[in-house]
């Protein structure tokens, strides 16, 4: 195979001059937004601010009271 006379390219273009595209991020879905949100929550008497997924969770699985 000769390279001479009619090519695809032009000599020093690129045959992709854009380059490859950038991978796109996915969006965030509606519980991410959700779950980033930060609550104020008052516990033994203390003030905390916690994401609603940590809120979440202390509601599903409260601290077991250990017998003394």
């Amino acid at each position: 195979m000769s390279r001479g006379g009619a090519t695809r390219f032009r000599k020093g273009q690129s045959g992709n001059p854009k380059g490859r595209p950038r991978k796109k991020l996915p969006a965030a879905s509606a519980f991410d937004v959700i779950f980033e949100k930060r609550l104020s929550v008052t516990q033994n008497g203390v003030e905390r601010e916690l994401t609603v997924e940590e809120a979440l969770q202390l509601r599903t699985y409260p601290a077991v009271a250990l017998a003394p």
